[in-house]
């Protein structure tokens, strides 16, 4: 079946049964329970990382708003592309914006998140980018990225810098614009460490002026805030995979091809191994009694150790 009967059906309120609210009840939202969130801690957090990448005044303003304890949050995501990747992943960023915008009360504050997605692996899919000419001819920028590794623990490398702006210099060279480019990128990257922390730093000068705030999950004071929903995962490894595969199977019975599934044994937890000094990020799967990725296996005990001594290690 079509991706659009999908949606149609969606939106005339035939797939009720997989959602928590109607289609574009959006300020139904607004109203449902919060789970207890750390908040302090999560703003202090989110505070640190945007003064280390050079965040100006409007995001912080909109931190400030983010510790009311009746503050809500509109959250969008994307992996962390080569020059902020496809154009969607700004067209995520300006609808928060725009939608946070229109929920925002001062009774009840809403901020805009992007969360990057640093922990992801799938280098393949964000090492490129595609751009038209004067011609509107298509070229691939590209830079070589390790595989498998998270891209929050991909160090930047002063060379790829310049590889980029030569290679923009080459495809535009009567542009004006080259030069701007060129000075965002260059300041974007003068406090990140990281390929992750190069994105968020380009999103924090484009839109953080608009009040974005970036989530970023690999950094360690926010991935410790997220150890209590690792630890549950590990109490109970297969209880979410089975209700993807549940939903699926429900999905499909109502004549509609699900978007995704878990295969035998697998968990939704990924865990970093190291090999060759980089992180490696492999599924977890569960048989019963151990944990096991493709190289390794592991106690219950052993994973609840390398959380606590690491938790952005799951």
């Amino acid at each position: 079946m079509p991706a659009d009967a999908f949606l149609d059906a969606y939106f005339r309120g035939e797939l009720g049964a997989f959602y928590a609210l109607a289609p574009g009840d959006i300020r139904a939202s607004l109203e449902l329970p919060r789970d207890s969130v750390k908040r302090p801690e999560l703003v202090a957090a989110l505070k640190a990382h945007a003064e280390r990448l050079g965040a100006p005044d409007a995001v912080f303003a909109n931190l400030d708003k983010l510790a009311d304890e009746e503050s809500r949050a509109v959250v969008t995501g994307q992996q962390a592309g080569l020059l902020l990747g496809p154009a969607y992943t700004l067209s995520k960023a300006v609808s928060a914006l725009k939608l946070a915008a229109e929920l925002d009360s001062a009774a009840r504050p809403v901020v805009p998140i992007f969360w990057v997605a640093s922990q992801d692996h799938d280098t393949e899919e964000i090492d490129h980018a595609y751009l038209l000419d004067f011609e509107e001819a298509l070229h691939r920028v590209d830079l070589s990225l390790p595989a498998n590794t998270p891209t929050g623990r991909i160090a930047l490398k002063e060379n790829w810098l310049s590889s980029l702006t030569h290679e923009l210099s080459s495809l535009y060279p009567e542009s004006p614009h080259v030069e701007e480019v060129t000075v965002l990128l260059q300041d974007a990257a003068v406090d990140a460490e990281s390929f992750a922390d190069l994105f968020t730093a380009l999103l924090y000068r484009l839109l953080g002026p608009h009040g974005l705030i970036v989530l970023d999950p690999l950094e360690p004071a926010i991935a410790e805030l997220f150890r209590p929903l690792l630890e549950a995962e590990l109490a109970r490894p297969l209880a979410s995979s089975e209700a993807v595969n549940k939903a699926a199977k429900e999905l499909q019975a109502s004549g509609h091809a699900p978007q995704l599934g878990r295969g035998e044994g697998a968990t939704n937890l990924f865990l970093e191994e190291q090999v060759d000094g980089n992180y490696q990020r492999r599924l977890l799967r569960f048989d019963g009694k151990l944990f096991a990725t493709e190289t390794a296996q592991y106690s219950r005990a052993d994973l609840l150790e390398r959380l606590s001594e690491d938790p952005r290690a799951i």
